[in-house]
């Protein structure tokens, strides 16, 4: 793999040989193993949500604008952008504590990083911000218009967030900042109301390699989970037994999304 050639590209240029040519794999896990916990936790959301069935049934504004969001997200036409990136949105801020003061949402976002020397971007659909440091990236798939894996997009957004992140506290701190070995960056792909989600431990190796271009001599494990249903057969947010699955993974997964907090951990002294 050290052979592969590696090129200057933008996050949403990635594919499946460039997790090759930078030593990254990917690892499914079960929901115990993956959220580090025994039972999944309660979704802290409107109960309706878990309840009515269609948007029209609930009577909570909150639940009631969720819910025509995800039906209207769960069609997934081909050659048509879907509404997929306003769900997400409304679902992360109806669930709670991902967007929690001073965390923000930035959609669209344009990622500046270095690879291969050059300057590219990578622009996950959603982000969420908390000052200048992005804690979590989320990538719709849009398999249904462009046949482009989403994986591997994501992987480069997560990479491309930790660069950003290690510069602006660089900028920021100067002589004072101790630059971090790795952090795990926190992700996910929705097809429709369907997710996965993503671990991505994102080190000074990896994201060095990738700026300069090399092969990195220390594998990256991408760490991924699927929920499962109790209906494999249906998929997404419309039945309600796979809802409140789906909800409840999302409460779990709120514990990756925490910043650095670098700026704590400086004492800072004043002259006398």
């Amino acid at each position: 793999m050290s052979q592969l050639i590696r090129t200057a590209k933008s996050s949403s240029d990635w594919t499946m040989y460039d997790l090759d040519a930078y030593n990254i794999s990917v690892v499914d896990q079960d929901a115990t193993t993956f959220f580090e916990c025994s039972e999944l936790p309660l979704p802290a959301i409107p109960p309706e949500v878990l309840t009515a069935q269609h948007a029209y049934q609930a009577f909570d504004l909150t639940a009631n604008e969720l819910l025509c969001h995800m039906e209207h997200a769960t069609l997934v036409v081909p050659e048509v952008k879907s509404t997929v990136d306003d769900f997400v949105v409304l679902l992360l801020r109806a669930i709670g504590h991902y967007t929690t003061h001073p965390k923000f949402f930035r959609t669209r976002k344009d990622i500046d990083y270095v690879i291969c020397g050059e300057y590219k971007v990578a622009k996950p659909d959603v982000s969420i911000i908390q000052g200048s440091e992005i804690l979590l990236v989320f990538q719709e798939n849009k398999r249904h218009i462009d046949l482009m894996d989403p994986v591997p997009q994501l992987i480069a957004q997560a990479i491309a967030a930790f660069a950003a992140n290690d510069y602006f506290f660089r900028s920021a701190l100067g002589y004072r900042y101790s630059p971090l070995p790795s952090k795990v960056m926190p992700g996910f792909i929705m097809m429709g109301t369907s997710p996965v989600f993503y671990k991505v431990l994102v080190t000074r190796e990896l994201a060095t390699a990738v700026m300069c271009g090399l092969y990195p001599a220390t594998p990256t494990i991408v760490y991924a989970h699927k929920p499962t249903f109790p209906n494999p057969r249906e998929q997404g947010m419309m039945p309600l037994d796979n809802r409140r699955v789906i909800l409840s993974c999302f409460e779990a997964f709120k514990i990756f999304v925490k910043s650095c907090d670098v700026f704590s951990s400086i004492k800072l002294h004043r002259e006398p």
